[in-house]
């Protein structure tokens, strides 16, 4: 039965090691973007797991060209994001007030200290947002894209042929049919946003 059904036992610290020797490691597209999307931290983290298996790293031509195509996405998305949280937080501190406004007349309730303390700390989170806007990690996140191009040399496969791709869409198709996975479920995302 072990050998029937072997991912099903644990393995040996031995066969860890051999797996680790011989494995092809095969990131997919947001594992990519985590390195232009997160923290410095997880970026240096993810970095050197790359680092120490470099030679084993390998992405399909689709991984390649979604990293590309979203990457720009993603980090616009990262330099948006200062201004609609603090505009989404004055929707909330707008409402708030307009709550708080109703209880005017309640024998407990300081409303103007409250609208006080909801404006004083609206302007202390804009202010954190200019200041972390300032300090946006732009350059760091370039030097991690080149890591990725510097990582990835070589390493990508081949663009499939028109053939191929109509090989693989009906394949997909007839998958999402018969809700057999990987990706059948991206067929509510449309043809570039699902698995291939």
């Amino acid at each position: 039965m072990k050998s029937t059904f072997p991912g099903w036992y644990a393995k040996t610290p031995e066969d860890l090691r051999a797996l680790w020797d011989c494995a092809i490691i095969v990131p997919d597209t947001n594992i990519l973007l985590h390195l232009i999307r997160h923290s410095a931290n997880v970026r240096a983290q993810l970095t050197a797991v790359f680092e120490r298996k470099k030679e084993a790293l390998w992405i399909p031509y689709q991984v390649g060209a979604e990293f590309q195509r979203r990457r720009l996405d993603v980090q616009q998305q990262a330099l948006d994001a200062y201004d609609r949280l603090a505009e989404d937080l004055k929707g909330c501190v707008n409402q708030a007030r307009n709550k708080l406004n109703q209880y005017r007349a309640h024998p407990m309730i300081e409303v103007e200290r409250e609208l006080a303390t909801l404006d004083g700390y609206f302007v202390e989170f804009e202010k954190r947002m200019a200041d972390a806007r300032s300090k946006h990690p732009t350059e760091e996140l370039a030097a991690s894209f080149d890591k990725v191009t510097e990582l990835f040399s070589g390493r990508v496969g081949t663009k499939p042929t028109e053939e191929r791709l109509a090989a693989i869409r009906k394949e997909g198709e007839e998958r999402y049919v018969k809700k057999i996975p990987p990706g059948f479920e991206d067929a509510k995302k449309g043809v570039e946003a699902g698995d291939r």
